[in-house]
């Protein structure tokens, strides 16, 4: 038997894996057992992204395609959508089509 395996939790709600549930078990050599709980991945429903975190991942995604000023930029409108008169304006912004 290898090392180590991956095996679907028949214990996790049906059809959860397909949604980045994980529980991860470890079996140590003198015979203890180490388990964490079942969650979602961060950013899911379940446990969803702060708005910090939620900005490093668009700064993270959008930095090497629109440059880190821009990015800065465009990141600053999305967490003020509303105050955003045009919208057409913003998606140019993020295809790179500026007006």
């Amino acid at each position: 038997m290898g090392r180590v395996r991956m095996v679907i939790d028949p214990r996790l709600p049906d059809g959860l894996e397909q949604h980045a549930w994980s529980r991860v078990t470890v079996r140590l050599g003198d015979g203890r057992t180490l388990e964490s709980p079942a969650r979602g991945a961060s950013g899911h429903p379940d446990q969803p992204l702060g708005d910090e975190q939620l900005r490093a991942k668009f700064l993270g995604c959008a930095t090497p395609v629109l440059g880190a000023d821009e990015a800065a930029d465009v990141a600053g409108q999305l967490a003020h959508l509303e105050d955003v008169p045009d919208i057409r304006a913003l998606t140019a912004r993020l295809t790179g089509a500026q007006e």
